[in-house]
């Protein structure tokens, strides 16, 4: 199936993709990166001097962002200019591309993806 994707921070016109099998892979493997990345850092920095344990921080952020953007590059087959343009976003913005790109891939519209956003920013209003 193949899908329009709309990211006003690349492009005006939308992206086409194509759901398969090797991007729904590229999307869970990046996910599972992103959520052993506190743990793996605590284990491996637990007993390691200060300075040391941020350096081992440090490369763990650049292969999370790094890992990002070559999921989002991959994905879209981003040209050189518009892999320029990710890179010079801000990292949240990256990361917010990277989970709406994985969103939809999930099955899910652009209604739905709003309407969970606003539903968690309700959410966090209440607290």
């Amino acid at each position: 199936m193949t899908m329009k994707l709309y990211i006003k921070e690349l492009k005006r016109k939308p992206f086409e993709i194509k759901a398969s099998t090797r991007l729904m892979m590229a999307a869970t493997k990046m996910q599972l990166d992103h959520a052993n990345f506190e743990k793996k850092i605590q284990e491996e920095t637990k007993d390691l001097p200060d300075a040391e344990a941020g350096a081992v921080t440090m490369r763990g952020m650049l292969n999370t962002m790094q890992s990002q953007i070559d999921f989002v590059t991959d994905t879209l087959k981003l040209d050189d200019n518009l892999q320029d343009k990710l890179v010079d976003l801000e990292p949240a913005q990256v990361s917010e591309i990277a989970v709406y790109i994985t969103q939809r891939l999930m099955g899910m519209s652009d209604e739905d993806i709003r309407l969970s956003q606003a539903e968690n920013e309700a959410g966090l209003a209440e607290k």
